[in-house]
């Protein structure tokens, strides 16, 4: 990295709370979840994790462990008692999962997520990849700050990878090259072979910055040893990777200087021992952003696999990667620009991607329509016309009110397709939302019916 340029981690930070001497009092928050990894072990039933997110009933902050038995239709939150952002979540079957997060968290279920036991590890580091080869041996990777800028900002990490062969009742720290830096996810395709994604220390600068390459490690014997397999060079971040036999895997991800361009996926046939640079896609449509950052990939077979990253970018593959094509999000009349984080697929034609904003498809990723989740998006404006009656207007087009002091919102039916900025009602009857694309809607209730059944809390418990 250049001395003026650096690639940060991020740093989730938890979620601040009104101190008991305060006279304000939270009602709602805005953001829902904000989802980081999902995992599908059937065509119906998956789980999905992120953020805290505020509950509502009980107004509190609690840790966001979701779960669908119907494909996605519905989802319903289970019980995490950890305040940690969940960033990778692995099942093995229908009873027996994984998710990890920071300030060393590993959360263990063994009947589905009805309940979700923290593990011990000695380690307090953020935990960002966990995968199990069956119910006893798994892994897990893991990074901590040992260096941090004139700002305060951490700019280099030392990684650790964790094993477990008894179900994580033990977690053992393995040995990893001294300059494993910044560890994300891994990928197993039984007990002894894997491969775990980051980037790696590679010395300082002239102006004593810490310099880091992206790389790919490898293990040919459950962990024991890990070596180096692939660097595609320096200032390149690798955030995911996907193998589906010991000879074809793909690692994805980003540069970190705005000037770098060409492919960030990278893809071997012959088990690491050479690798491409795929196809670079243009632009997206209304960005300038030369290169697509990519954050999870996940392939069905040699052939056919996906991508998905930010802007809302979902890339498809179905030449092993030699060409790549887009697909589009239905966000509504404009385009998503939401940043995805992971992408699962149960067979060829069920699949699910989340991030901020969850889509499902189920015809192989000719649609993908945005899933039913709570409030998306930044409340941008909010108007009272007395104690009791408010509205607000979203980022994502939605239109809120209340009639009692914002104790319970309910939302418009009807969403504008482009982002709402600003509100100005004359009484209950009487208004307008103005945003993006030149929008201006007036409210009428003949025209706005609300939907008396979409309330806060949206979970069902």
């Amino acid at each position: 990295m250049t001395a003026s340029t650096h690639w940060r981690a991020a740093q989730p930070s938890a979620p601040d709370q009104p101190i008991a001497s305060s006279p304000l009092t939270k009602q709602f928050e805005e953001t829902s979840y904000y989802l980081k990894d999902v995992d599908f072990i059937s065509a119906d039933v998956g789980w999905a994790v992120g953020h805290p997110h505020w509950d509502q009933a009980r107004r509190v902050y609690t840790g966001t462990i979701i779960k669908t038995t119907d494909g996605g239709q519905t989802w319903n939150a289970q019980p995490a008692d950890t305040l940690a952002t969940l960033l990778n979540v692995d099942f093995v079957d229908v009873n027996h999962g994984w998710t990890v997060g920071t300030d060393g968290v590993i959360l263990h279920t063994a009947d589905g997520g009805a309940h979700w036991m923290r593990q011990t590890v000695a380690s307090t580091d953020e935990f960002r990849g966990v995968a199990f080869a069956n119910t006893n041996q798994g892994w897990a990777t893991s990074f901590h700050a040992v260096h941090f800028d004139s700002d305060g900002d951490p700019d280099d990490w030392r990684g650790s990878i964790w094993h477990t062969a008894d179900g994580g009742a033990h977690w053992t720290r393995q040995t990893l090259p001294a300059n494993a830096s910044l560890l994300n996810r891994l990928d197993f395709i039984d007990a002894q072979r894997g491969w775990a994604v980051g980037v790696k220390f590679t010395g300082n600068d002239q102006y004593g910055q810490p310099q880091h390459a992206g790389v790919v490690y490898r293990t040919a014997d459950g962990g024991q040893t890990w070596q180096e397999l692939y660097s595609p060079g320096a200032d390149i971040v690798l955030n995911g990777v996907a193998w589906i036999d010991a000879y074809h895997g793909w690692v994805v991800g980003f540069p970190t200087l705005s000037s770098m361009s060409g492919g960030f996926t990278f893809h071997t046939a012959d088990g690491g021992q050479t690798w491409a640079s795929q196809y670079e896609l243009a632009p997206p449509a209304g960005t300038t952003f030369s290169t697509l950052r990519l954050d999870s990939v996940q392939f069905l077979d040699a052939l056919r696999g996906w991508a998905v990253g930010g802007l809302s970018q979902v890339i498809k593959t179905d030449d092993g990667g030699e060409h790549w094509t887009r697909a589009a999000l239905s966000c509504g009349v404009y385009p998503c620009r939401a940043n995805m984080f992971a992408v699962a697929f149960a067979d060829d034609q069920h699949g699910w991607i989340v991030g901020e904003g969850a889509f499902r498809t189920s015809d192989g990723g000719a649609h993908w329509p945005h899933q039913d989740m709570p409030m998306r998006g930044w409340i941008q404006d909010v108007q009272f016309l007395d104690e009791g009656d408010g509205w607000l207007a979203t980022t994502w087009g939605e239109m809120w009110f209340t009639v009692n002091g914002g104790e319970r919102w309910r939302k418009l039916t009807g969403e504008s397709g482009f982002a709402l900025r600003g509100l100005h009602l004359l009484d209950r009857q009487h208004g307008w939302f103005v945003g993006d694309g030149g929008t201006i809607l007036k409210l009428a209730t003949e025209r706005w019916p609300v939907q008396e059944e979409v309330l806060l809390p949206f979970l069902k418990r």
